[in-house]
Order: C-alpha cells, then sequence, then structure tokens
C-alpha cells in the first residue's frame, strides 16, 4: 500500500510507531552509554588498587632488604613472600640490583599474557626483542643508565617458568 492511499490514522499510527521505537533506542544508548563509563571507571580503579599493592609490597621488601647491613649487597636475599598479579602467583626475590618475581607459569600461558597487558596498561607497550621476552623502560634510555627498566622473560631452568625483574 502507498503513502498516498494510506488513511490519516493509519499514517499517525506508523509517525507513533517510529517515535516509540526511537524513544526507546535513545534510552537504550543512553543505559550502555552509562555502563560503559561504569566498566572503564572500575577498571581505572583496579588498576591502581593492583599497582598501590605492588608499589607496598615492593617498598615493604626493599625496606625489609635495607634492615639487614651486615649484608653485602648483590647478593640475593630470599624473601619469604608470595605475590600474586592476577591469576599468576610470583616468589620475591630482592637483591642489590633490584626485585626479581618468580613464576612457575609458562610465558606463552593466557595467565602470563594478563600479566603483560596488566603492565602495559601501566607502563605503556613493551619492546620485545626475542618471543615471550618483554621490556618496558621507565624513564631509562637506550644504554639503561638512567630510570626503571622492567623485564619479563622466561626463566632459564629444567621446569621453565617466568622471571620478571624490576631494576632501576
Amino acid at each position: 500500500m502507498k503513502l498516498t492511499e494510506m488513511t490519516n490514522d493509519q499514517l499517525v499510527n506508523i509517525i507513533l510507531r517510529k517515535d516509540d521505537v526511537e524513544t526507546r533506542l535513545r534510552k537504550e544508548i543512553a543505559i550502555l552509554q552509562q555502563e560503559n563509563k561504569r566498566l572503564v571507571k572500575m577498571k581505572r580503579y583496579r588498576v591502581l588498587a593492583i599497582g598501590l599493592i605492588i608499589a607496598v609490597v615492593c617498598l615493604a621488601f626493599i625496606g625489609f632488604s635495607s634492615c639487614n647491613t651486615n649484608s653485602k649487597p648483590g647478593k640475593g636475599k630470599l624473601a619469604a613472600a608470595v605475590l600474586s598479579i592476577g591469576e599468576v602467583e610470583f616468589g620475591v626475590n630482592i637483591d642489590g640490583d633490584g626485585i626479581r618475581l618468580i613464576t612457575s607459569t609458562q610465558p606463552d600461558d593466557h595467565k602470563m599474557k594478563q600479566v603483560i597487558e596488566y603492565l602495559s596498561s601501566i607502563f605503556g607497550e613493551p619492546e620485545e626483542d626475542e618471543p615471550d621476552n618483554y621490556w618496558w623502560r621507565v624513564g631509562a634510555n637506550e644504554d639503561y643508565s638512567d630510570g626503571m627498566v622492567i623485564r619479563l622473560r622466561p626463566f632459564r631452568s629444567e621446569e621453565g617458568g617466568t622471571v620478571l625483574f624490576f631494576r632501576n
């Protein structure tokens, strides 16, 4: 049926249905935009909370390692602690060069990919010089003589795993 053949009542009904659909779609878009803002906000809070937890744990271990002034710097001190990032648990090793987080989770495991994504969300995109070998330079220059360097690479042992270095 052509529009010219329709009655006024039929045309009014078509317009009202169109307006009703348009109103419902606008409401749905507004709800989705609010939900998106809420999810972005929650992600920021989660990243901030995890970052703060890592910072507090690192500071506590640095303080713990500096309390023993009789030991020589550069010799590894194994801290009796486990740190979790997402689904991955790391053992902590502190020495004069920095902090090492060691896990049996393989670098190509999806759990480790979440850790890499998390670190990237904080420190930016990493450099990858070999497969599963990532570098983040935080204020560091090319020869690493300045700033902090974060490195994630496979752990070189028979069992494998991953090691994550934090070094100034």
